[in-house]
């Protein structure tokens, strides 16, 4: 009897050998046989990335850049697929070219196909005329010679002379005529907090400038890594807060493993709004996020940061200005708001408004906060708006921001959208979820560029473009994303199905909706669909 069982245990561990063999030769398969069509764009992810998104060359440099290519079944298998990389050139008008040569802005594509699914990641490539002439200046010569995009004068200049006296960075050499490089970074610190909020990094030539810090007071740590990526002398020029929401405010609070903006950086000066209705204490007494966000202000103000509000700047009191000059050729100004210094019943309408400028070749953009109709309103009657090149969708897309009034003036080419596409943190309502149907409708009628930093898929938070860089080099824009450049039409979130409970279509369709496909469902509609 005994016999009988170990023969009947040595078939049975056979046999487990036997499909593991088995299981093995069919993943061997899935490696070495490419061209299955059941699983075709299926359960296939491939991915292709380059060390660095935006890069700057002198004339006659060669491109050096590394990507990496690779793909995924069920995230088991993974194998490079470099070779298989397709590399193309473009000029700044989208013609493809062979190569980069001359001075002037290129836009390189690595693209990789594997068994019917596509990545594509996009490098701009900036190269910089080399200057002659007599005498130094900088990186090419600033005497006589040619200085960038314009002749060079007499002196020393920058990184090449753009007439007379110190050319510094960008005149006549990677801006145009006087205007240094202007890129701005709608940084996505929502990776571990899926909420809606705001912090946006502008480099100015060297200026560095923050407007608001995040939606969560570990937000800090997700900033601070981002900017140091391109702030190497510890200080922040300007740093703007906007209103007293949790969204904008908490980074510059904190956590102990995670340091105030104010601690973490030198800030030099610091701008915020005049008015808030935000209480100072809980119902317990415990000081609030706001308390804290003074307390860590006033502290940074004792160590040498100058404070103004926007009020102040508006007026020019108390030592503020205006307009700040913040790179050659780029200006920063404090738009008036009818609410600096007029209560609001809504906290959102004491926003911080500001214009960004690049003055040389007219480009505009606007971050006004979350300012609410009302808010907008003012601001066209009490300001003379010109038209953006680049608008920081109001209220990450609410329903009740980027309302005609506003828009039919400043007609946005470009729209970034700062949230979790899909996150119901503040209603059920399908069409009011941020981005809006209705926001995203209003702005339809001026421009198809509407981009957004994250999305929700089945509960959890993922990137939709991710960060989101639009720069404006010699006047032209572009713009780089970390996880992809997909216009939110063309996003898979945008046409994707959800389900969802009708509960009162009175009421702009009010929904409890499931993302998830799960049952019992009442209708089934896509998130977004596209204006005629």
């Amino acid at each position: 009897m005994a016999s009988k069982k170990k023969t009947k245990k040595k078939q049975t561990t056979a046999s487990i050998i036997a499909v593991l063999v088995v299981i093995a030769i069919l993943a061997l398969g899935l490696l070495i046989t490419p061209s299955i069509p059941a699983l075709e764009g299926k359960v296939y992810h491939v991915d292709v990335k380059t060390s660095q998104n935006n890069v700057t060359i002198t004339e006659g440099d060669a491109l050096n850049l590394n990507y990496e290519a690779s793909f995924d079944y069920l995230g088991v298998f993974n194998a490079n697929l470099k070779d298989s990389v397709e590399v193309k050139y473009f000029d700044a008008a989208g013609n493809e070219v062979n190569g980069i040569s001359a001075a002037g802005t290129y836009h390189v594509t690595y693209t990789v196909t594997y068994r019917g699914t596509t990545k594509t990641e996009e490098v701009v490539v900036t190269v910089k005329p080399k200057a002659t002439g007599t005498g130094q200046g900088g990186e090419g010569q600033g005497g006589t010679g040619q200085g960038g995009e314009g002749q060079g004068g007499t002196g020393e200049g920058g990184e090449g002379q753009g007439g007379t006296g110190q050319g510094g960075e960008g005149q006549g050499g990677e801006g145009l005529a006087g205007a240094a490089n202007l890129s701005i970074h709608f940084i996505d610190p929502t990776s571990a907090y899926p909420y809606a909020g705001d912090a946006i990094y502008i480099k100015a030539g060297d200026t560095d400038i923050l407007i608001d810090a995040g939606p969560r007071q570990g937000s800090a740590g997700i900033i601070e890594n981002y900017i140091n990526q391109y702030c190497t002398d510890g200080t922040l020029e300007y740093v703007i807060a906007t209103h007293a929401d949790q969204d904008h405010i908490a980074g510059f609070v904190g956590t102990n493993s995670a340091p105030s903006i104010f601690e973490y950086y030198t800030c030099e000066v610091f701008i915020d709004f005049n008015l808030s209705d935000k209480p100072l204490t809980t119902n317990k007494g415990n000081p609030t996020l706001y308390a804290n966000y003074i307390t860590k202000r006033d502290a940074a103000v004792e160590n040498g940061m100058k404070h103004y509000t926007a009020l102040d700047c508006w007026n020019e009191t108390n030592g503020a200005q205006k307009t700040y000059e913040i790179a050659e050729g780029i200006t920063l100004n404090i738009l008036y708001n009818y609410f600096y210094d007029h209560k609001s019943s809504d906290e959102n309408n004491y926003s911080v408004c500001v214009l960004i400028t690049e003055t040389a070749n007219n480009k505009n953009f606007y971050f006004l906060g979350d300012l609410e109709e009302k808010g907008e309103e003012y601001l066209v009657q009490y300001n003379t708006l010109p038209e953006a090149d680049l608008f920081k969708a109001g209220h990450h897309g609410s329903p009740t921001s980027s309302n005609e009034v506003l828009l039919e003036v400043i007609k946005p080419k470009m729209t970034v959208f700062t949230c979790a596409a899909g996150n119901d943190e503040y209603t059920p309502d399908i069409d009011r979820i941020f981005p809006s149907t209705f926001a995203i409708n209003r702005l339809a009628k001026y421009t198809d560029k509407m981009y957004c930093t994250g999305v929700m898929r089945n509960g959890q938070y993922e990137a939709l473009n991710g960060n989101i860089v639009v720069s404006c080099i010699n006047g032209e824009i572009s713009v780089n994303c970390s996880n992809n450049n997909t216009l939110l039409k063309d996003s898979w979130w945008f046409n994707s199905d959800v389900d969802y409970y009708k509960k009162n279509t009175a009421s702009y369709g009010l929904c409890d909706y499931l993302p998830d496909n799960k049952n019992p469902k009442e209708d089934t509609r896509k998130w977004r669909t596209w204006p005629e």
